[in-house]
């Protein structure tokens, strides 16, 4: 046998070995996290429909409507940069995600009410509330609703207005709710590549892979992608919801609105928070250079405060 022949067995079987380690481990990741999943959050039987929540912290409320291919869990990371700053964090599952079924809340519309629901459950009478990327319609639309009950919106890296996506973004979605395999994938040794994808740029991604707290969080947000079958009908119905919003009245909008966004994000354009900067009436942008759709975690030095410094000034009121 050649020494060229003898390379290229090597070389295969070390890619197959290779091959079926990463397999072996993508099967003991996903097994842990439909685990986790299970037995982590609550349900609340509502008005609205069941829908599935966790809380965390102490103090005024702060309710989370989390972006595509998220849940309760989702929530409970993007609190935790908040850690000690004085709130309660109520993280919900949007209809569609794991244990809310769609059925719960069809519309960013519905949502809303599912939301006033679970707080009526919950003796919550008024909260703040956070939309990110997908969850910013039902974000205003609850602010719209029940400005009463709403003492003021975040918008991060959020849609605010219909979106038509891309051929390739479509594609690309339509897989990954297919196969979990493809989001455990981006989320662990595609990470690079998903930051990339994401709008996170030169140095600034550099920035963020050296700080080991914001990593923490930012993976345990992409972790969700590895079990979008727990997440399939919420992630096509959202596409599907944004491709055809209705354009909301936000001149009506009485609660104040603190939008932070990025004009590198490749998903949610940097258009929507202007749109919503300009017509809300007492709206504020806060710009994030080069931080792409994470653009929370890139810039937490400055978006954090910020938003904290809000959250305080209107929930005291």
């Amino acid at each position: 046998m050649d020494k060229r022949r003898i390379s290229t067995i090597t070389l295969g079987a070390a890619i197959g070995g290779a091959a079926v380690a990463l397999y072996h481990r993508y099967r003991r990741d996903r097994r842990r996290a439909l685990a986790r999943l299970r037995f982590g959050s609550r349900v609340a039987a509502t008005a609205q429909g069941p829908v599935e929540y966790d809380v965390a912290g102490d103090g005024p409320a702060v309710l989370i409507a989390h972006g595509l291919a998220g849940g309760y869990d989702q929530g409970l990371y993007l609190a935790r940069p908040f850690t000690g700053s004085g709130f309660r964090f109520v993280a919900p599952s949007r209809p569609g995600y794991l244990q809310t079924p769609l059925s719960s809340g069809y519309t960013p519309r519905e949502q809303a009410e599912l939301y006033a629901a679970l707080l009526d459950a919950l003796h919550i009478p008024r909260t703040a509330i956070i939309g990110v990327s997908t969850g910013g319609p039902a974000a205003l639309q609850f602010a719209l609703r029940f400005p009463d009950r709403c003492s003021g919106v975040v918008l991060i890296s959020a849609f605010s207005r219909q979106h038509p996506f891309s051929p390739l973004q479509l594609a690309v979605a339509e897989r990954l709710v297919r196969y979990d395999v493809i989001g455990w994938l981006l989320a662990g040794p595609g990470e690079e590549l998903c930051l990339a994808l994401c709008g996170v740029r030169g140095s600034v991604r550099a920035a963020l892979r050296d700080d080991w707290e914001k990593m923490s969080v930012l993976r345990g947000m992409l972790r969700g992608a590895a079990t979008t079958s727990a997440r399939r009908s919420g992630i096509l119905n959202d596409l599907w919801r944004i491709a055809s919003l209705p354009e909301y009245p936000l001149e009506r909008c009485k609660p104040p609105v603190l939008a932070i966004h990025s004009p590198t994000d490749p998903f949610a354009p940097y258009a929507h928070a202007r749109f919503v900067s300009e017509r809300a009436p007492d709206a504020r942008l806060l710009s994030l250079p080069d931080g792409g759709h994470f653009c929370l975690l890139a810039h937490a030095a400055q978006a954090v405060p910020e938003i904290v410094a809000f959250l305080r000034e209107h929930t005291s009121r």
